[in-house]
């Protein structure tokens, strides 16, 4: 079975003769920002979509998706989502601080839908089938955090990234993720079975 949000395209921009498939976090200016802002990266994603795409959310970035007004709302997320020394390694930090951001900007009829992953119930795909089911099909990306991407190849370690659709059947379960610009096939399953470290799933729901 399949499911996904329904019009990714609007993360897709252009940007010195290059087509990006959401902001990266290599576009801040500082090293440190660069190194360690996956987080507000993801989170700018999720708003940009929810913004371009739910009426409700319209007032946080109206305008099509360019390199400069995508780097304003990042450096303002970096403040909401501040990485410490060990970066945003913890869904609530992530949780806090894009609620903390909704808030300031008088959007007040969400809640913050976190689904934490341990080694203890990371066999359990029921439970994360139906989460991702649930948001990606009333239309709310959701920020992925792995702090060990296992077996994964094509997954970095220690970083957040922005689902936007799920692929799944009896043996198989893959995620479809927007990452460094870039719109990326993840084998979920694959990482449920080998990371050695915990992770979890933020997603906005409105209420």
């Amino acid at each position: 079975m399949k499911c996904i949000i329904n019009n990714s395209d609007v993360l897709l921009f252009n940007y010195q003769n290059h087509n990006y498939y959401g902001l990266s976090q290599l576009f801040y200016k500082k090293l440190w920002y660069r190194k360690a802002g996956c987080g507000p990266t993801t989170a700018s994603n999720m708003i940009i979509y929810l913004a371009l795409t739910n009426p409700y959310f319209k007032q946080l970035f109206n305008n099509k998706l360019t390199y400069d007004n995508g780097l304003i709302l990042m450096n303002e997320m970096y403040q909401y989502i501040t990485p410490t020394i060990m970066g945003v390694n913890n869904i609530n930090i992530f949780g806090k601080g894009i609620n903390k951001y909704l808030l300031v900007h008088e959007i007040n009829n969400v809640s913050i839908n976190n689904l934490d992953v341990t080694k203890i119930d990371s066999n359990n795909y029921d439970e994360i089938i139906d989460y991702l089911v649930f948001n990606l099909s009333n239309n709310y990306p959701v920020a992925f955090l792995n702090l060990d991407n296992g077996k994964v190849i094509n997954l970095d370690k220690w970083h957040w990234v922005l689902i936007i659709g799920i692929e799944y059947d009896e043996n198989n379960l893959f995620v479809m993720v927007v990452d460094d610009g870039l719109k990326k096939k993840i084998d979920l399953k694959l990482w449920l079975q080998t990371s050695n470290r915990n992770g979890g799933f933020v997603a906005i729901n409105k209420r």
